[in-house]
């Protein structure tokens, strides 16, 4: 199993990847926060930074990646934000990056994953952009937290798992 990690903060997606694929491998994170950067680097040096998502450049990874992760920026999706500016934000409109970078890498699989309670209207683009439906997953069926997220991925998974929304 071959990767890319975008938006990759402190690596959260890379520890449930080697924990079921141990030998996986991380051909590239993207992540720009210094302080985060240093600590996911601390916990796997040997992957490769491509920096800043908007300037990497992901055509050498063409038919290469197995699978892509991203879980975008989401102060601008938030319902915590009063001034939320959809997928037009600043930082939420980087979801086009991780359309870019999988039109340049053409992965078998991805898995992006944002907050649940995201406007109607976003979750319907987001479904239409990644061309399959959202569905919504709650860590409290494998962790101490409740903490409901939405994730768009290209697999079958059975309806026992996930509900759709």
């Amino acid at each position: 199993m071959k990767y890319l990690s975008l938006f990759s903060g402190i690596g959260g997606f890379e520890l449930a990847i080697h924990d079921i694929f141990p030998e996986a491998k991380c051909l590239g994170f993207c992540e720009i926060d210094n302080v985060i950067k240093k600590f996911y680097q601390n916990k796997y040096p040997q992957h490769l930074s491509l920096g800043d998502v908007t300037l990497a450049d992901f055509k050498p990874f063409l038919n290469e990646v197995d699978l892509i992760v991203a879980g975008f920026p989401c102060s601008d999706l938030s319902i915590m934000n009063i001034k939320r500016q959809n997928l037009q934000g600043q930082k939420s409109c980087l979801f086009s990056e991780i359309v870019r970078c999988i039109e340049e890498c053409k992965p078998k699989y991805y898995l992006i994953e944002n907050v649940a309670r995201l406007p109607l209207e976003v979750k319907k683009e987001l479904d239409r952009v990644f061309g399959v439906k959202g569905v919504c997953f709650n860590s409290n069926s494998v962790s101490a937290q409740n903490r409901s997220r939405m994730f768009w991925f290209n697999w079958h998974l059975s309806n026992e798992i996930g509900r759709a929304s």
